[in-house]
């Protein structure tokens, strides 16, 4: 499987990226939820998503940086891998550092007991996805690494 595996983990990776960002908002329970807030909570819920899309859009730019030292450092290997390995770089720099960066405020604090309801399914809904996309990340991987090699 060493033949292709930059190149299958970052196409794995910026194809769970993808249908992860696609499929979020079109769930009912992210309808329902902004359903129940009020004016006041609604105005917080989208500062609270532009400051994550912001923290998103740091991390890009920070894997963006660490993705071109690393292709310039790295003058033998060739193009295409150069390529791949930068894409792998990006994507996990991004999702580090949007995981690890503290945040200024949570969604939570501002509502009340029916709220915190459909906020749990909400947040139990969005946390599964991203476990199962890591779990087909990895199936994908490992079938196209048989298929390919």
């Amino acid at each position: 499987m060493n033949c292709v595996s930059y190149c299958l983990i970052a196409t794995v990776l910026l194809i769970s990226n993808i249908v992860i960002m696609l499929t979020c908002n079109y769930d009912s329970k992210f309808k329902d939820f902004k359903k129940c807030l009020n004016y006041k909570q609604a105005d917080i819920y989208k500062s609270i998503i532009n400051e994550r899309v912001i923290i998103y859009i740091k991390g890009i730019i920070l894997g963006i940086l660490l993705g071109l030292i690393l292709v310039v450092l790295l003058k033998k290997t060739k193009r295409y891998s150069k390529i791949c390995l930068f894409v792998v770089v990006v994507l996990l720099t991004s999702m580090f550092y949007y995981k690890l960066t503290p945040k200024s405020k949570y969604m939570i604090q501002y509502l009340n007991s029916t709220q915190i309801n459909k906020w749990l399914g909400l947040y139990t809904t969005i946390k599964f996805r991203g476990a199962l996309s890591i779990v087909i990340s990895a199936i994908a991987y490992i079938l196209l690494g048989f298929a390919c090699c």
